[in-house]
């Protein structure tokens, strides 16, 4: 590669020279390992902040609206992304269940879930 004005050709420094034989990500390496792969049933059902999904044994999410912790009362919230990135728009919702067991174990149930 030559400059189109001058006819120089660029210097590399070492520095930079290195960097670039480094492939990005380089400081992942050895800190995860990949679990095998595990056949399973999925259920799923799409109904807006009550929507729902089990995977086999190994994960469950079931959503239901916001709740007001004085009244109880359903609130209804939702996210507006006018140019959009993923979608336009995404309603906000509470998990009644969630939880994962393979491999790690969590429960975030009664949290907020979208």
């Amino acid at each position: 590669m030559t400059n189109k004005l001058t006819g120089a050709r660029p210097k590399r420094s070492k520095r930079s020279s290195a960097a670039a034989k480094a492939a990005p990500g380089w400081f992942f390496i050895n800190t995860y390992e990949l679990a095998s792969v595990q056949l399973a049933s999925v259920d799923l059902e799409i109904n807006r902040e009550r929507s729902r999904y089990k995977i086999g044994d190994i994960a469950e999410l079931r959503m239901g609206p916001i709740r007001n912790p004085v009244t109880d009362a359903e609130t209804h919230g939702c996210i507006e992304l006018p140019s959009g990135l993923v979608c336009r728009e995404g309603r906000c919702a509470a998990s009644t269940t969630f939880w994962v067991k393979d491999g790690i174990s969590y429960d975030h149930s009664g949290k907020q879930a979208e």
